[in-house]
């Protein structure tokens, strides 16, 4: 799209274009694949360096298929930023203001909503075992665990991912999916 477009066409490209990268996503092997990377370059999306792809696959959420979820946010936020510069090429006073509000509530749902749609697509199966594998690791024994028994590592509410940046220290938002870990003024996403 080049030109100032009908915000209804606008959302149409928006919805297909998200749609495109969310199923490339889904069905690229687990952390990514040809088709990914083709999808990245085209939108001028960086992909991550081998070693934090690396560290992503054994660190991060843990999903079956797909490239990292850091990625494919970094590329739907990149069609909402092509749809908003599309946007305001509109002008200041559009023809139809519903249509435009529309657009624009779209846009600033879409990369949380997909991210989400694509985590429930890719994420591992829960099965009885590992429930009961998960249940054994950490449940609490403050007695045979010591000092700073019951401490527990703080996960990402969207992916499952340790909330610790790549230094060690709290961050703002998820390392592995980008979700903000804090919501206005200062609550939980959780």
């Amino acid at each position: 799209m080049t030109t100032a477009p009908d915000p209804r066409a606008l959302l149409t490209w928006v919805r297909a274009a998200a749609q495109t990268l969310h199923r490339t996503a889904a069905t690229a092997p687990r952390g990514g694949g040809p088709r990914w990377q083709a999808c990245l370059a085209e939108l001028q999306v960086a992909p991550l360096p081998d070693e934090v792809r690396r560290r992503h696959l054994d660190r991060g959420a843990v999903f079956h298929s797909g490239p990292p979820p850091i990625e494919l946010r970094r590329a739907l936020e990149r069609v909402v930023e092509q749809a908003r510069a599309l946007r305001g090429a509109a002008g200041a006073a559009p023809a139809d203001p519903a249509a435009w509000d529309e657009l624009d509530r779209s846009l600033d749902t879409l990369v949380d909503d997909e991210i989400a749609r694509y985590l429930q697509a890719v994420r591992a199966p829960v099965t009885t075992a590992s429930i009961f594998a998960n249940a054994m690791a950490t449940s609490v024994r403050p007695l045979a665990q010591g000092p700073g028994a019951g401490v527990d590592t703080l996960r990402c509410s969207s992916c499952g991912a340790p909330r610790q940046g790549a230094s060690g220290a709290a961050s703002t938002s998820c390392e592995f999916c980008g979700r903000p870990l804090l919501g206005p003024k200062g609550t939980s996403h959780e």
